[in-house]
């Protein structure tokens, strides 16, 4: 069991460090929470979903959505923010996206 522990605190930390999860002061059953916490995306001229995602999956899963587009700063920062919960709101109002909790 603590060695599961330091893994998880070490891949968390390397993931803060490479932005690819949020900096959030939290105890760790909180940021475990945030890790953990699933969401249903929708897009809305599309149809498209993705039902059951992980919250530090949903730019990887929204992604190939905007392939023809996602070299376009705008749009590529607005996927990646997917994984912030204080930007996910705005990103993905931005990206024509709504986002629910699963």
């Amino acid at each position: 069991m603590g060695s599961q522990i330091f893994r998880y605190k070490f891949f968390s930390s390397l993931l803060l460090l490479v932005g690819c999860l949020p900096a959030v002061n939290q105890d760790d059953e909180g940021m475990e929470y945030l890790i953990m916490q699933k969401f249903n995306v929708y897009e809305r001229g599309t149809g498209r979903q993705a039902l059951g995602v992980l919250a530090n999956s949903l730019s990887g899963a929204v992604s190939p959505w905007f392939e023809e587009v996602g070299d376009e700063p705008r749009v590529a920062q607005a996927i990646a923010n997917l994984a912030n919960p204080s930007m996910r709101s705005g990103a993905s109002n931005f990206l024509g996206l709504e986002v629910v909790s699963a």
